[in-house]
Order: structure tokens, then sequence, then C-alpha cells
């Protein structure tokens, strides 16, 4: 069980090692969106049934010691502005509450290459460029 979050580098060292499960790592990271999110609201949505049968996927593939890539089973939070075919880019904008893109940006295409996990969306400001969004610092509550 994972008492702390390890560092990017640290935990695809312990996936590989067999010292770390990518479903340890997902449920860690699942447990602290539970309990911080209505807080911090820095999510527009969690796919936590996608995110753990990623998990179980990176891990059959780490036991055959297959590694996806870089970021193998590293959970991620996807800007609500790159399109993902598999949910809504809201881009917080009503214009776009509907939208559900055909395809992935290309840069989410490369990101999936390197084999994180998403968990997917984290809030932005519209379009990425107006009002500030609504999450604080995780870290200093007395921060915007």
């Amino acid at each position: 069980m994972i008492s702390c979050l390890p560092t990017i580098a640290k935990a695809v060292q312990q996936i590989r090692e067999g010292e770390l499960t990518s479903a340890e790592l997902v449920e860690f990271c699942l447990e602290r969106i539970d309990r911080y999110e209505p807080s911090l609201a820095a999510w527009v949505c969690v796919d936590s049934d996608g995110a753990r049968r990623q998990a179980a996927r990176l891990d059959q593939m780490a036991r055959k010691g297959q590694l996806s890539g870089l970021l193998h089973a590293i959970p991620i939070g996807i800007k609500d502005f790159f399109d993902v075919s598999c949910c809504p880019t809201k881009s917080a904008s009503p214009t776009r509450a509907h939208h559900v893109p055909d395809a992935d940006a290309q840069l989410f295409r490369l990101w999936r290459r390197s084999g994180p996990i998403f968990l997917p969306r984290t809030v932005t400001t519209a379009f990425a460029c107006f009002f500030p969004a609504r999450p604080s610092d995780p870290f200093h509550s007395d921060r915007p």
C-alpha cells in the first residue's frame, strides 16, 4: 500500500521492479481526489472506472516486462481544452458544453504512446485564456 506519492521516475522504477502496481497507484490518486476535490474543485470529471481498466491492462504488461513508455502507468489529468475522444471537451465554455470530439488532439495522441493513465479532465479557464479558474493550491489553501 502506498503511504505517500512517489515521484514519476520512482513510480515507474517501482512498477518496473514489481514493487508497485498501476492499480495501487491509481487507487491512491483516486482516494486523494475523492478526499480533496470538494474543497479544491480541480476536476471537471474523473473516469475512475476507465483509470482502473487502464491500470489492470498496464499491470498485465508490466508483469510481462513490457512497459509502454516513459510514463507507463502514471496517472495524469488533462486540461479540459485538449480534445480527447472519450469524453466532452468543454473548455470551460457553455458554447462547448456538449462537444465530444471525434478524435484525440495530436498532443494527446503523443501522450498516449508514453503510457500514462488518464483520469482525465482538470479545470481550466474559458478556452485556457480568460477569467481565473476556481481551483486553489492544494498545498497552500490561502492562495488562489
